[in-house]
């Protein structure tokens, strides 16, 4: 809860600093702050699935592309990215729509995947 309200220096490393403290929690943790209330808590939790290369809660990491905090989202496609060494998007300033048709190829590639 204190992270938005450091500079902007001090913010960046108190969420990279969470995002790896978080890397070290169990999977069934993780998955509880991938739904976490806080857009603060689902964007370390994703990045620190991306950084245990971690594909148990892909279904999920998908489903944050349409989170409305645009930094959840983002971190979502980040992780993503670097899960699959793959990118169907979306990009930095895709619509909803657009947010919606990457869901639809992240999908169809873990699917394939599996």
């Amino acid at each position: 809860m204190a992270i938005p309200r450091l500079d902007k220096d001090m913010r960046a490393k108190a969420r990279d600093a969470l995002a790896e403290r978080m890397s070290r929690m169990s999977e069934k943790t993780l998955e509880q702050y991938l739904q976490d209330d806080s857009a603060e808590i689902r964007r370390a939790s994703v990045l620190a699935v991306a950084m245990r290369d971690s594909l148990a809660h892909t279904d999920r990491v998908i489903s944050l592309l349409l989170d409305p905090e645009p930094r959840v989202w983002r971190a979502a496609h980040a992780a993503l990215h670097s899960l699959s060494k793959e990118d169907f998007g979306p990009t930095l300033n895709a619509t909803d729509e657009e947010r919606e048709q990457a869901i639809l190829r992240w999908e169809s590639w873990w699917q394939k995947k599996r």
